[in-house]
């Protein structure tokens, strides 16, 4: 399926720019008075480009189709034994989006052509390749899905039974990436992260909007404070103290773009495509990182920070992310191993 997937790709590309070139060569030829010649041409390379488009866009799919069938499936967990691992953990409910992958190139290129440029990756793919360098990536797999997803490496645990091998998981982490979401999961998954590792070794991936991580906050705010009562309940007297929760920051919206200047408009390309912007955002807004203190910094990632002066401006934008996220991802690959091996794979 993947070389057959790949074999339409080329095959697309061809086709459309063929019919491009077609489709250039006959409204140039159209000057004057249109002949059926002209029209003939103009036809021709519309439907060379038309058909391209489909079959690229299919090859894709079949890609993406394919790469679910070679997904790493991890049979114990014990295989993590002596590795430097990333535990990738989500809200089940954000996988949909992120087995997606991008269906426009936001920002630039030719309309007509700018389509054989995209990407074949998901996003989940995306945010491998990021963290790949710093150890396997692996997750949890979602029980009710039929085939895994393109990204991690996946394990699978019983609905009933899933938070000591998780918190051993986290324990033996190099470094948990864990996206903000509303779930009871991820929640206590976070709270979990709080209390028992150091947490420069904790990222939180924030793809959701604004009201859904003020949610997130809430509910480890509150899952703390059950904790803590849960361990004065159990210890039956007052427990003098305990971790302070990370402080979380909050949410940093994106630049307006009627605030941009004159000079940062023009290197947008002028005030039509400044508004063609103002709908949209990275998939991954930012990242939340913390400091010796606990104290959490949000780092957006902000389209509006960079000025879209090239012809591969979707590009651009790529490179902004993997630009802001290169120290972060630099410092997580010099921290010490993690000697946490015995907790790591607790009931595994």
């Amino acid at each position: 399926m993947i070389a057959a997937g790949w074999t339409l790709r080329v095959a697309g590309t061809g086709a459309g720019a063929a019919g491009d070139g077609v489709l250039r060569q006959g409204v140039g030829a159209g000057a004057g008075i249109l002949t059926w010649v002209d029209l003939l041409a103009r036809g021709a390379g519309l439907v060379g480009m038309t058909i391209g488009m489909w079959v690229f866009l299919y090859g894709r799919l079949l890609i993406k189709r394919g790469k679910r069938h070679t997904v790493k499936i991890i049979g114990s967990f014990t295989e993590l034994l002596y590795t430097r691992y990333v535990l990738y953990l989500r809200p089940f409910a954000q996988d949909e989006a992120m087995f997606k992958m991008p269906t426009t190139l936001v920002g630039g290129g030719d309309p007509g052509t700018a389509i054989f440029l995209l990407s074949g990756l998901t996003q989940e793919e995306y945010l491998v390749r990021r963290f790949g360098g710093i150890g396997k990536v692996i997750a949890i797999g979602s029980p009710d899905e039929d085939l895994p997803l393109p990204g991690a490496a996946r394990g699978y645990l019983p609905l009933d039974d899933w938070q000591d091998t998780v918190g051993g998981l986290i324990r033996g982490a190099h470094v948990v990436a864990l996206a903000a979401g509303r779930g009871e999961g991820t929640v206590w998954e976070f709270a979990e992260a709080a209390q028992v590792m150091d947490l420069k070794r904790l990222v939180l991936l924030v793809y959701c909007d604004e009201e859904e991580y003020g949610d997130f906050c809430e509910s480890v705010k509150a899952e703390y404070a059950r904790r803590f009562a849960a361990a004065q309940e159990a210890s039956g007297q007052e427990l003098p103290t305990r971790r302070p929760l990370p402080e979380l920051p909050a949410f940093r919206p994106k630049s307006g773009y009627q605030e941009l200047s004159r000079w940062k408009v023009v290197c947008f390309g002028g005030r039509k495509r400044v508004k063609a912007f103002e709908d949209w955002d990275f998939p991954l807004k930012g990242i939340v990182v913390f400091g010796e203190n606990g104290v959490g910094e949000f780092r957006r990632f902000d389209p509006a920070a960079i000025a879209l002066t090239s012809v591969k401006r979707g590009w651009s934008l790529s490179r902004l992310v993997k630009r802001q996220l290169k120290p972060v991802l630099a410092e997580l690959a010099e921290l010490p191993r993690n000697q946490s091996v015995t907790d790591k794979v607790r009931s595994a």
